[in-house]
């Protein structure tokens, strides 16, 4: 069950995927938008390490999600909707200490657990465990960089298929690309903020961004594994994700191949108002450049993931002249300040 900035719960199959499509879509239709800064998380069944086990991206079955304000947050936990104990995650620290005191105030027995509680830590992480408290409050920070997304690839060609390539219906199962991931969403407060700062202020994204998607890559442990890295060519910023491609690819001790190329510039996908304007946005815009491509899976990289048909085309056309199979992975997925 996941709860939201409403008097009443909203029902969803268990367990779920935290950033799934159908679970975006429900809080859109439902509530409208969330706040992307800040997530609520309470689990009901409580795994052992989870407070400090970066492998657990994935929720447990029990486990629930929540997008909302913080002070919309509070009230409904108030009011009875918490069931169970678990871990509340605000968007700041101060947010965290608010809310712990707000919920005390109300009869609830929590308390604030944060990167600044010390040496009261592991007190409270066994408090939590054997149910002697009904929420511990954090900052997201920690929970979001413990996370990724899911990108989950494109089955078929849009409607009216992609004229300048001549492609149309369904896509060939050897021709798509595999499942992906991507690190965080766009501007929120785990790594999103660090992404925006790279691409629009910097022009070069930092090596925290780096380390963060080795841990990913390692933590996800795509099989095939990959080979070789590859990249999201860009006439607008032309050297921001090959450099980090490069950093990215020297960090996993892979080869880093430039093999495709835009061959011309497009407007931003995320200016397009429909799916369909997305894919023929992309149609005959990136081309294969090298003669022979390395063997073994790829690992293909890009700053962002919007429409997914970028993601699609490329890994067709890897495919398509002999690649193996394509893993992408996307530094943010786009948010609602995006």
């Amino acid at each position: 069950m996941w709860l939201v900035p409403m008097k009443r719960p909203l029902a969803l199959p268990m367990p779920v995927e935290p950033h799934g499509p159908q679970v975006e879509h429900r809080l859109r239709t439902d509530c409208g938008p969330a706040h992307p800064g800040l997530f609520h998380t309470i689990v009901h069944q409580m795994p052992t390490g989870a407070f400090d086990d970066s492998r657990a991206n994935r929720p447990a079955l029990g486990q629930v999600l929540v997008r909302a304000h913080i002070r919309a947050v509070a009230p409904v936990i108030a009011d009875g909707a918490l069931q169970g104990h678990g871990i509340i995650y605000t968007l700041t620290v101060r947010d965290a200490v608010q809310v712990a005191e707000w919920l005390e105030s109300r009869g609830l027995n929590v308390a604030s657990y944060t990167s600044e509680t010390g040496k009261g830590r592991a007190a409270l992480e066994q408090a939590l465990l054997e149910n002697r408290v009904k929420a511990l409050v954090r900052e997201a920070v920690i929970f979001l960089r413990r996370t990724s997304l899911p990108i989950e690839p494109r089955r078929q060609w849009p409607a009216g298929g992609m004229p300048q390539y001549r492609l149309s219906g369904r896509i060939a199962p050897d021709l798509q690309a595999q499942p992906g991931k991507a690190l965080c969403v766009w501007g929120d407060a785990g790594w999103g903020g660090l992404v925006r700062q790279g691409k629009y202020r910097d022009r070069r994204f930092a090596d925290a961004l780096v380390d963060a998607c080795v841990r990913l890559v390692r933590e996800w442990n795509p099989q095939p594994a990959p080979a070789w890295v590859a990249c999201i060519p860009s006439l607008r910023h032309h050297h921001l994700v090959p450099d980090f491609a490069r950093r990215l690819a020297a960090a996993l001790n892979l080869p880093f191949h430039a093999v495709l190329e835009k061959t011309d510039d497009r407007p931003e996908q995320k200016t397009m108002a429909n799916s369909t304007r997305q894919a023929r946005n992309i149609d005959g815009s990136l081309r294969v450049v090298a003669g022979v491509l390395p063997t073994g899976p790829v690992l293909l990289v890009d700053d962002m993931v919007d429409s997914r048909w970028t993601l699609t085309v490329a890994a067709w056309l890897l495919r398509s002249h002999g690649s193996g199979d394509v893993r992408p992975l996307a530094l943010a997925q786009p948010g609602y300040d995006t």
